[in-house]
């Protein structure tokens, strides 16, 4: 080879850097976001509820096929769950006894009552100070684990102190 002159490549050689270069320009043009199918932690905000409604059934009421659906039997596994937790506990306080009949989470509740609503957590994360984040995952078999899958539960002492779902700023995506 001469000093100047450009390196000879053969043709399969020249066909796989081609090909190469074919693909970064694709990238490239396409933008690597293009590709995923989740939310980037920029486009995730948290809010903070004192309450937060788990289901309201008079949205489902007038819906001809509402009755008898597997949906409706949840709702009555449910509300039967919070039934028996509202005779074995009479002296819960009213506020939260009918927050719990409307199928409603609300700060101030304890863990018993957050258990008969919400169901059990798939992961319980303690923390210092007596703290704990209970998580909710859609996998679980709790019928109800597939509207609160989407964030945390903060307890203090035992007390529920923060309702903070995750949601999706869908104007982002």
């Amino acid at each position: 080879m001469k000093l100047g002159s450009a390196p000879s490549y053969s043709n399969e050689t020249r066909r796989e850097i081609l090909k190469v270069f074919l693909i970064i320009v694709i990238i490239f043009f396409s933008g690597c976001n293009y590709l995923r199918n989740f939310p980037l932690y920029s486009e995730l905000h948290v809010r903070q509820y004192e309450s937060k409604q788990l289901f309201n059934e008079k949205e489902w009421i007038d819906n001809p096929y509402y009755k008898g659906s597997k949906r409706y039997l949840d709702v009555s596994k449910l509300k039967n769950r919070v039934k028996s937790y509202l005779d074995t506990y009479p002296e819960t306080p009213s506020l939260q006894a009918e927050a719990m009949r409307e199928l409603t989470l609300l700060k101030g509740m304890n863990e018993d009552q957050v258990i008969a609503l919400a169901g059990k957590p798939t992961n319980i994360n303690k923390k210092k100070f007596n703290e704990e984040i209970w998580t909710y995952r859609r996998w679980r078999s709790d019928p109800f684990v597939w509207y609160y899958s989407w964030g945390h539960l903060k307890f203090k002492d035992k007390i529920l102190t923060i309702i903070e779902p995750l949601e999706i700023e869908m104007d982002a995506l």
